[in-house]
Formats: structure tokens, sequence, C-alpha cells
């Protein structure tokens, strides 16, 4: 199987190292494709307005071919794709230092990336742990090679339905890993605000903040994580209410009509 590896934290960052060694060992034809430096927080972002440096490196053994593109995440998926470097039937996006969960996928380039596969019909994985400097890596790379695995199989079987698995490891030893639960996606998130700068310069400002967790239920995606578990949430692109939609049916159908 033909399988693209991204991420958004770089090409260059210790993530995609422990990615490339997650899935060596599962023996598919490996393209990678990232951005050249760090795009956290960059969400489904592209780069509009000034050209994009992209290059070919040198390969890496194992990988088929290895790009890096001077934008963001979703950059990087469009060139892979839309310039023919590869049609892989799975992407997977990783390995984060850092949780996805809750209302932060919002903003996540990993998560960003993920979802571009979608829009193209490729099943995707999304694959970030629970600490944002100096992460335990193994049980990102022993569970996460399962459920690579899993999702392999499931593209295999499900040819016509695509999927995107967002999966979120506990910064714990893999011997104290309680589990996997299937989750939602909640609603947690950041309370946030711009400070001044830390060096004093003037009209120069940082953004900063708690995170906040009004959530409860343990199959929810940053519960099931502060309880020890694996959370595997499956993700859509497609951000309709249908209960507003229907709450406010025939409420906008008046502006219209002549004074």
């Amino acid at each position: 199987m033909k399988i693209l590896l991204t991420n958004d934290d770089g090409i260059y960052a210790e993530g995609m190292e422990k990615l490339v060694e997650l899935m060596l060992p599962l023996g598919h034809e490996l393209y990678i494709v990232s951005p050249k430096r760090n795009n956290s927080g960059a969400g489904h972002a592209i780069t509009l307005w000034r050209e994009v440096e992209i290059r070919k490196l040198d390969p890496l053994k194992g990988i088929r071919e290895r790009w890096f593109v001077d934008g963001t995440p979703v950059d990087a998926i469009k060139f892979a794709l839309g310039n023919g470097i590869v049609r892989p039937e799975l992407i997977v996006s990783g390995i984060n230092n850092g949780p996805n969960m809750g209302r932060n996928i919002f903003y996540s380039g990993t998560v960003g990336a993920a979802l571009e596969a979608l829009f193209h019909d490729i099943s995707s994985v999304a694959l970030s742990v629970e600490n944002w400097s100096e992460p335990l890596w193994e049980p990102a790379i022993i569970y996460g090679r399962k459920i690579v695995e899993k999702a392999i199989d499931l593209v295999r079987n499900n040819k016509d339905n695509t999927f995107l698995l967002n999966a979120n490891f506990p910064d714990l030893p893999a011997s104290e890993i309680k589990g996997t639960r299937l989750t939602r996606q909640g609603v947690s998130g950041f309370a946030e605000k711009f400070y001044p700068s830390k060096g004093g310069t003037p009209h120069h400002y940082f953004l900063a903040g708690e995170i906040t967790m009004p959530d409860t239920d343990g199959y929810i995606d940053a519960i099931a994580v502060s309880e020890g578990y694996i959370s595997i949430t499956p993700l859509y692109p497609q951000l309709t209410s249908e209960e507003v939609l229907k709450k406010f049916a025939g409420c906008f159908d008046d502006i219209t009509k002549q004074l």
C-alpha cells in the first residue's frame, strides 16, 4: 500500500523520526511530504500571496521519496497530491508532541493535514502525544503502529468509505496505559489572552492561557486521555448544525422581501 507521511512540526522534528520508526516495520511503500519548519497552530491554512520553496531531499532508508514544503501542512498535502508525487491509499499525520483534542483540533495542523486527505477521498490517521515538551514516544510507536494496522485493514475492506481517526496518547509508559476508547470530540480548550512582551518590547505581545476541561464523560477525547486511555475519535469535515438548521427553518425567508 502507498502511504503518505506528514506532520505540522516540520520534516526535521523528532516526531517525524518516530513516525518513520512506527511505520517501517509495516512494510509499505512510504512517502514523506511535510512542512519545512514548525507549523503548530496552522489549522487548515494554506499559503497565498507568496511563492513557496519546495525541495526534494536525499532518500531515507525505507522511504521512497522525501520532500519539504516551506508552507503549511495542508500545502504539503496539496503538493503531494496535486503535483503527482503520490496518490496514497492512506495518509498518516504526526506524531505530534502535544495533544490535539476538543476545540483545539480546529487549530491543529496535524489534524488539518488529515482533514485535507478526506477532501481528496483518502483516509487518514492523526497521532498526538499528551506532552508539549518531552513526550514519551514509546507508547505512541507501539500502539500507534497497531492503530495504523487497523486503519490499513479498514481501508482495504471499506473502499467506498473514507475516514479520519484522530488518536491521542496519554503521556504514560506503555505498561500504564489502560486501554483504548472510541471517543467523541469534546469542548476542552484554552482560556487565553495576550500578555506584554517578556523582553519589554513596546507594542509586542504573546498569546498564552490555561487549559479548560468542562467535559466529564469518560468517552470524550480529553477525559479519556486524562484517565489513562488512548482516545480515538472519528472526525468528519461537516460543520452544519442540523439541529439549528431545523430550528431556524423559515426564519430568514422575509429578509429579501421588498419594503
